[in-house]
C-alpha cells in the first residue's frame, strides 16, 4: 500500500445521510476555468430530495452533483474525512479539491487526505484521521482493549495493526505492528473503525508484555459479556498468564 491516504471509495459501507446530503446540494464542488464560473446560491431544497439527489441512479451517469454527493456521503461515514483517491474514483480533481481548500470548504491535514471543514471535532478525531489514511489497518492490542470497553489502559501510543506486505510509514504517536494473518474473525467494524475482536486483542497485549491484571481484569469483562467463546477461552489458556488465572 502506498503511504498516502489511498482508501478505496467502497472500503467500507457508506450511508447517505440527510446532513452529508443538505450539504452536497448546497455545495456543488467545482473549479471553474474563469470568475464567471463561480458558484452560485443554491436554491432551498427539501430535505427528501437533497437525500435523493445525492444518489445517483445505476443506470444512469454521475453527474458532478451527484458525485460530490456520493463523496461527502462517504465522508460522512469517515467522520468528516475522505481521500484524494476516493475523489478521483468519483470523477473530482486534484484542482477542485484545492479550490474548495482554498475557500475553506475543507481542511488539508495532510498528503492526500481532506475533512470537512465544518465537521465537529471529535473525541476520537485522531482515530477517524489514521483510519481514514489506511482502512486496512485496524486498532489492536491495548487500544483495542480500550475501543471495546474491556479496559482502562491508557496506551502510551496508539496500537494500529498492518499487512505486512502494506508500505504505510510510521506516523507520531501510532506503533504499527505488522500481521501476515489477520482473519475477518478477528475484527471488528464499530462506529467507523476496524477494530480487534477481543480474543485478538487480549493475546496480542499480552504478548506485548501489557499489565498482567489489567489484562486479567478485561479478560473477565470480556467473558461476562459473552464475547469470548469456548474456543477462545481455550486459545488464551495457551498463554501463560490467562492459565495460571484459571480463565
Amino acid at each position: 500500500m502506498a503511504s498516502e491516504a489511498s482508501g478505496s471509495a467502497y472500503s467500507q459501507p457508506v450511508a447517505i445521510t440527510s446532513r452529508a446530503a443538505t450539504i452536497a446540494a448546497m455545495e456543488p464542488m467545482v473549479s471553474p476555468s474563469t470568475s464567471r464560473d463561480a458558484p452560485r446560491a443554491a436554491k432551498p431544497v427539501s430535505s427528501d430530495r437533497m437525500i435523493i439527489a445525492a444518489v445517483p441512479e445505476p443506470s444512469s451517469p454521475i453527474t458532478a452533483a451527484t458525485s460530490i454527493g456520493v463523496l461527502l456521503a462517504i465522508a460522512g461515514s469517515q467522520h468528516g474525512y475522505f481521500t484524494t483517491r476516493q475523489a478521483a474514483e468519483l470523477g473530482i480533481s486534484r484542482r477542485a479539491l484545492a479550490w474548495r481548500a482554498a475557500r475553506a470548504f475543507v481542511d488539508r491535514p495532510g498528503y492526500g487526505l481532506y475533512r470537512l471543514a465544518h465537521w465537529p471535532i471529535e473525541a476520537n478525531d485522531e482515530l477517524y484521521e489514521l483510519q481514514a489514511r489506511a482502512p486496512f489497518g485496524t486498532f489492536s492490542h491495548e487500544t483495542a482493549l480500550s475501543l471495546l470497553g474491556l479496559s482502562d489502559i491508557i496506551p502510551s501510543a496508539i496500537h494500529f495493526t498492518i499487512p505486512e506486505s502494506s508500505r504505510f510509514g510510521p506516523r507520531p504517536g501510532v506503533r504499527l505492528h505488522r500481521s501476515r494473518h489477520f482473519a475477518d474473525r478477528d475484527r471488528i467494524f464499530r462506529d467507523g473503525l476496524w477494530i480487534s475482536a477481543a480474543p485478538r486483542a487480549l493475546q496480542d497485549s499480552a504478548r506485548i508484555g501489557s499489565d498482567p491484571d489489567q489484562l486479567l481484569e478485561a479478560a473477565r469483562e470480556a467473558k461476562a459479556r459473552a464475547m469470548l467463546t469456548n474456543e477462545d477461552m481455550a486459545r488464551l489458556s495457551e498463554h501463560r498468564l490467562f492459565r495460571r488465572a484459571g480463565l
